[in-house]
């Protein structure tokens, strides 16, 4: 399972600013295909000579990357806390139960601890 924190730190690491992608730019070296820069062409090269898909994929990640780390923490950290609730509303309804069973039955009441023990079943 991948270190999100890290790959974060990475994210934050990266050179700021707009990156554009810049297509047929020649320079002293000859003729790229496209390349990313940041703000313009004279601006930092980022990565040079390469296809149109990876030079937008390298603009896509630097700009989505970042908010989809974040998301995804955030996710985990619901998902913790959900667990733990649910685990915290499973003991409240197991000793609701036992408290049920221990008293005279009826109907109404083997209806509701059929429910229950059915809510606890799905909760597993």
């Amino acid at each position: 399972m991948r270190n999100l924190q890290k790959d974060l730190e990475i994210c934050q690491k990266i050179t700021s600013g707009k990156w554009n992608i810049v297509a047929g730019f020649r320079n002293n070296i000859g003729f790229m295909p496209y390349a990313v820069f940041t703000e313009n062409e004279s601006g930092e090269h980022i990565a040079v000579d390469m296809y149109k898909c990876d030079a937008k994929f390298l603009v896509t990640a630097r700009e989505g990357f970042e908010e989809a780390i974040n998301r995804a923490i955030a996710a985990e950290t619901e998902v913790e806390r959900l667990k733990e609730k649910n685990k915290k509303l499973t003991e409240i309804a197991k000793n609701y139960l036992n408290h049920m069973r221990s008293t005279p039955l009826n109907d109404a009441k083997f209806r509701f601890i059929d429910y229950i023990e059915e809510v606890l079943e799905g909760c597993k």
